[in-house]
């Protein structure tokens, strides 16, 4: 099978979007050939059968010429390759871009989309799509019998199980990972250290927030927030801003780690948390992640967005015995590797694209009888 491959993003090294680059290599050992139309390219790690075409906004390219360059893009692939169906990566403008032509031609579109918001772009890309795939309920909001359920995709070679965790003389380690914006709430976690600190002056304890705002101006705004709520607290010795990491390295963040929280607003699955839990970090989450966890964990490491049971929970993990502690760390691991490994989802998605062609080969069948 030929894929054609709808991206936003193709650089290997990007904080945010480099693991769309794995998905790539992922799915390039299931197919035989994928051609990438990306509206942006940087770092290009993808395996030989994998050809990346960019749209050219890396380049400064306007939203105009942009759209020029994909129509051309597209009609030079279409013609140099025969084309059996095409996945589109959070990039619904691309499929109605691209609907028209590829139902002319009978290609199949599979969208892969997760976020709270419903744009007229999402509404024309669903409609030009034949499935939706999401990673759970929650995160696709159009209601369509278009929609397929198939966990999100995480490398759980690259995000590995730590090493045994032992004691040593540095801080508990509580992480965060992800944009520096409002809906993340990262001011509760803040707000909890400190009534860690003040509870418990003894315990050594650290907070990690990893992430920039990406220069946005909400996002800015939010950071310069945080960055004075901490020094209203005294807290500069002991809550980090660290900054965006590229996705290639910030597996090592996760094996530093003791805790991750994640008490964003979304709504959805935020997959920096599945990859804490692959590696092994014990996740204390918001309820979006009840179904994830399973009623058992759900019960202690989900909270709502209440301060007192936020410190509360973390202080109590604090104080676990480190070989109980581990083995919850493998217990959450455990979940993300039956339920969102990304071979598990690329296989589901080659699946899903092979159906739609082979339903399209029998629809043509008993058309030319």
């Amino acid at each position: 099978m030929n894929l054609m491959l709808f991206n936003l993003k193709t650089d290997s090294s990007d904080s945010v979007l480099g693991f769309t680059t794995a998905w790539i290599r992922e799915l390039a050992k299931q197919v035989d050939h994928i051609s990438v139309i990306t509206m942006c390219s940087g770092k290009i790690e993808v395996p030989d059968n994998v050809e990346v075409f960019s749209m050219g906004k890396e380049k400064g390219y306007s939203e105009p010429h942009r759209a020029l360059r994909f129509y051309c893009l597209l009609f030079r692939i279409l013609k140099s390759q025969k084309i059996d169906a095409c996945f589109a990566h959070m990039s619904p403008l691309f499929v109605a871009m691209a609907g028209p032509i590829l139902r002319l031609k009978a290609i199949p579109q599979v969208l892969w989309y997760t976020h709270k918001s419903v744009t007229f772009a999402l509404k024309l890309g669903v409609f030009f799509s034949d499935i939706v795939v999401t990673a759970a309920d929650g995160s696709f909001r159009v209601s369509t019998p278009k929609k397929k359920v198939i966990g999100h995709g995480v490398d759980t070679e690259l995000f590995r199980l730590r090493s045994q965790l032992v004691e040593n003389n540095r801080p508990f380690r509580i992480i965060s990972v992800g944009r520096i914006m409002p809906v993340k709430r990262l001011e509760l976690a803040i707000e909890a250290l400190d009534i860690i600190r003040s509870r418990h002056p003894e315990k050594q304890v650290e907070l990690v927030l990893i992430g920039d705002s990406y220069g946005t101006e909400e996002g800015e705004a939010y950071l310069a927030e945080l960055k004075q709520q901490v020094a209203q607290y005294g807290l500069t010795e002991h809550i980090h801003f660290a900054g965006a990491v590229p996705y290639n390295e910030v597996w090592r963040v996760y094996q530093e780690a003791d805790c991750f929280v994640n008490l964003a607003e979304t709504g959805g699955i935020d997959k920096a948390v599945l990859e804490a839990m692959a590696s092994g970090v014990v996740v204390v989450v918001n309820r979006s992640f009840e179904e994830v966890l399973g009623p058992q964990l759900a019960k202690d490491w989900v909270v709502d967005w209440k301060v007192e049971q936020l410190s509360e929970r973390l202080v109590y993990l604090l104080e676990m015995p480190l070989q109980e502690r581990e083995a919850l760390g493998k217990r959450m691991r455990q979940i993300v590797v039956d339920d969102h490994d990304l071979k598990k989802l690329t296989s589901r998605v080659v699946a899903e694209c092979k159906g739609l062609v082979e339903s399209n080969l029998v629809t043509l069948k008993e058309i030319s009888r």
